[in-house]
């Protein structure tokens, strides 16, 4: 480079040297992580060849076994990918310093632009580099999907409960290709110098920019003061963002439910329909209000600033589900009824109606699709009272 941008390249090494350092730091995560996914494979694997130790284990607690497994590996390749975003741009920064082409002299930096010709150096006689990356991210693939066809075996050999085994291999068969297919975007980026993806990525990196511009230009001291203050459920589900939202809605809920079922009664069921789909509708609808609280925020919250109005909702779905409790024999409840009705019941109802107020001022088009999640939910709940669904789930039935 030239010697007037001197400032210009100390800049650009400081970045290089920060990015650099980063980039071994998630070399050195991704080394750790795998290491745990194979010992857990060889260890989990090792337990299971004795069969005598399959038949103590319930084959519904076994169909849990690949969860570890499959999120470790889904980390690894989101952090793979990752790296390989950052060595993309690292290397244009090494570009930016090159003198000279390489097959002429050495240029400095330069060792990620050497490090990645190992591995892409298939046609010019470094081919067993690009042969042993693929061999060794395919083995990865083999193994995840071998210990959970084997898993799933074993549980469905011993009589798992049907519709239990049946949810979990969809769910893990979705997973392993969403995995897969995440392992070849990073290959088609790496491959391919016109990847539409990383042009993608850039589109969404520059629009990325401009919202966080926008967020820390609203943190000014002038409106600062003036901001509108959220509390209780609303300040939550602006806080956390709508896909989580969703997901530990269901965890806490159904998900929660089902595994209290299977550990304290042997066995899974749901006979409510207002339980196995409601509380999905309830989540996309508390996921829908996360996604407008945290698009329009209006300058008055009304109630939802209001921390009268919240602990009055908090009593009184406390008491809704405190009766509900009592209601369904109290202390002879089943475990995953008594959970429901006092925690589930409670907390779940407070969120949809102390956020019910954002959802008749707000003026965006999806509080229609949230509209329509709660009148699902609450035919499904008529539904289930009419037929008595509700009852089956009791003791006794």
């Amino acid at each position: 480079m030239a010697s007037g941008d001197k400032l210009k390249e100390e800049d650009y090494l400081k970045v290089y040297e920060t990015e650099r350092r980063d980039e071994q730091n998630t070399a050195s995560l991704i080394i750790a992580v795998t290491t745990g996914t194979l010992a857990y494979f060889s260890a989990a694997a090792a337990y299971l060849a004795d069969e005598a130790r399959q038949a103590k284990i319930s084959p519904n607690i076994l169909m849990l076994a690949p969860f570890p497994l499959l999120i470790l590996t889904g980390y690894v390749t989101f952090q793979y990918a990752a790296s390989r975003i950052r060595q993309s741009y690292l290397m244009n920064i090494e570009r930016r310093f090159r003198s000279e082409p390489w097959a002429k002299g050495v240029n400095y930096p330069g060792f990620i632009t050497l490090h990645q010709g190992i591995f892409a150096g298939f046609k010019r006689g470094l081919w067993p580099y690009a042969i042993l990356t693929g061999l060794t991210i395919l083995s990865h693939v083999i193994i995840v999907v071998f210990f959970t066809g084997y898993t799933s075996y074993i549980a469905h050999r011993e009589h798992a409960q049907s519709g239990w085994f049946w949810f979990l291999v969809a769910f893990y068969s979705l997973t392993i290709c969403v995995n897969v297919a995440a392992i070849y975007l990073v290959f088609e980026v790496t491959v391919n110098p016109q990847s539409k993806r990383f042009k993608a990525l850039r589109i969404i990196a520059d629009d990325t920019i401009r919202t966080e511009a926008r967020r820390w230009s609203n943190m000014s001291e002038d409106n600062r003061a003036a901001a509108p203050k959220l509390v209780g459920g609303a300040w939550l589900l602006r806080r956390v963002p709508p896909f989580w939202v969703a997901v530990g809605v269901a965890l806490f809920s159904f998900c929660m439910i089902g595994i209290l079922r299977l550990v304290s009664e042997g066995r899974y069921y749901d006979y409510a329909l207002s339980s196995q789909f409601g509380d999905v509708m309830i989540a996309l609808e508390l996921a829908i209000i996360s996604w407008i609280l945290r698009k329009e925020l209006p300058d008055n919250p009304g109630p939802l600033g209001n921390a009268g109005w919240h602990l009055t909702v908090g009593l009184l779905c406390f008491f809704a589900g405190l009766s509900l409790f009592l209601w369904s024999d109290g202390g002879s409840s089943t475990v995953a009824n008594s959970y429901h009705n006092l925690m589930v019941v409670t907390f779940l109802s407070y969120l949809v109606i102390s956020t019910f107020p954002i959802l008749l001022a707000s003026r965006d088009l999806f509080k229609l699709a949230a509209t329509f999640c709660l009148l699902g939910w609450l035919t499904l709940v008529l539904y289930d009272v009419s037929h008595g669904n509700l009852t089956q789930n009791s003791p006794g039935h």
